[in-house]
């Protein structure tokens, strides 16, 4: 399952650099440095909040967790293209090159 779950994310990671960088306008680089120090805090720190969950809570009931919480960003992650970025207007397109 782990296998899947990592060829998945490995083809998402390239393709959210770029559209912070089409998307962020005048600063793309300041854009795709907060993305990257996100995902390296979550490369750092999830294997050890994974293994506290793990100890407090049970294997089962972290995995469970962490699949519900994947799970509801995915869907929250449905309705962040209609709306452009601060401004609550709905866009046809988020980014345009």
């Amino acid at each position: 399952a782990y296998i899947f779950i990592g060829l998945a994310v490995a083809n998402a990671f390239p393709i959210i650099i770029s559209e912070a960088g089409r998307a962020a306008g005048d600063r793309p680089l300041r854009e795709i440095s907060v993305i990257v120090g996100f995902a390296y805090f979550g490369l750092i720190s999830g294997p050890a909040l994974f293994g506290v969950l793990a100890h407090f809570m049970g294997l089962d009931a972290t995995v469970l967790g962490i699949a519900a919480i994947a799970f509801a960003l995915g869907v929250a992650s449905l309705a962040m293209p209609r709306f452009v970025a601060g401004s609550g207007a709905r866009a046809d397109r988020v980014s345009r090159p």
